[in-house]
């Protein structure tokens, strides 16, 4: 009888070690996801520094080089993804129209006119409709390289 008291209790005890080990594990991985979670930020609020004029050492001229030469790419196969659709993009409010539309059924800007500038007057990106500054080489919103 004390055997298997002894074996309960070895169960029991082990048990609740491994459901404390299995919550602390998950807290671990969501302390390390917030981490991720902020070195992407600081990635991006450094690019988007670069991209403002900041300069920075060469290790990271680097890969801000490495990271224009993706968003190009990126650009380009939106592009071929508009084309296969066979739609454009609205550059007064972003919505995908047919390419042979006038105008968009969206906002009823005329497909074509005054391209970077929304119904608004605002500057806007020409890929996504998105509103962009004049200091903007990149999209905030789909990261096309502006003109």
């Amino acid at each position: 009888m004390d055997f298997l008291r002894n074996v309960t209790r070895d169960i029991g005890k082990k048990s609740g070690q491994l459901v404390e080990i299995t919550r602390l594990t998950a807290k671990i991985a969501a302390e390390e996801n917030k981490v991720k979670k902020i070195y992407a930020e600081m990635g991006h609020k450094m690019y988007e520094d670069f991209r403002n004029g900041e300069s920075f050492d060469d290790k990271y001229m680097v890969m801000f080089s490495d990271i224009s030469i993706l968003m190009s790419n990126i650009e380009e196969l939106r592009q071929e993804v508009l084309e296969v659709k066979g739609v454009s993009i609205c550059r007064g409010c972003g919505a995908e129209v047919p390419s042979d539309s006038k105008f968009c059924t969206k906002c009823g800007s005329k497909i074509g006119e005054n391209p970077d500038v929304n119904i608004n007057g605002q500057k806007v990106c020409h890929q996504c409709g998105a509103v962009i500054t004049d200091e903007d080489q990149f999209c905030p919103e789909c990261g096309t390289t502006l003109d």
